[in-house]
């Protein structure tokens, strides 16, 4: 197998064998090709760890299960409940995408900063609406962090 541009890559949520021999990290140097998959962040192994690959090419099979990933769409939106101004991303359709996590902040200050790096990550635009109530059905692991409960906040 010839590796490929890195450009010519899946956006599906598909794993490929990344290589990274060219990220400045140590651990590169090591072990120069990593199994990611595509994230807000560009590309991410299994523990979520961002990579900055050069080049790729498919693992052969079996396959590793699809990681779910789908390019990001919709409003980031800031709301307020609970306690915590929410940073989140509503669907076009109008449901909480709850494969991204929501993210809540002790601040308004602290929200806009987290909204504008996401935006710049996906290019998604911002929406602040404290009165909104939302419901996150129990989702997202910052929340059971913060709580040590995986009930939503209210």
């Amino acid at each position: 197998m010839t590796p490929q541009p890195l450009a010519t890559a899946p956006s599906d949520g598909s794993w490929i064998l990344a290589y990274v021999g060219d990220d400045p990290r140590p651990a590169a140097r090591t072990q120069p090709w990593v199994i990611v998959t595509r994230c807000d962040g560009g590309w991410a192994d299994d523990d979520g760890y961002i990579w900055q690959p050069s080049r790729w090419i498919s693992i052969p099979d079996p396959q590793p299960a699809n990681s779910g990933y789908t390019p990001p769409e919709g409003t980031i939106r800031i709301t307020f409940q609970g306690g915590f101004f929410n940073v989140w991303v509503e669907l076009p359709s109008g449901d909480y995408d709850q494969w991204r996590d929501h993210y809540p902040c002790g601040s308004l200050a602290r929200a806009r900063e987290r909204a504008r790096d996401w935006s710049t990550q996906t290019g998604l635009p911002i929406k602040e609406d404290p009165d909104m109530p939302v419901n996150f059905d129990g989702g997202g692991a910052a929340l059971r962090f913060l709580t040590g409960s995986s009930e939503p906040l209210s």
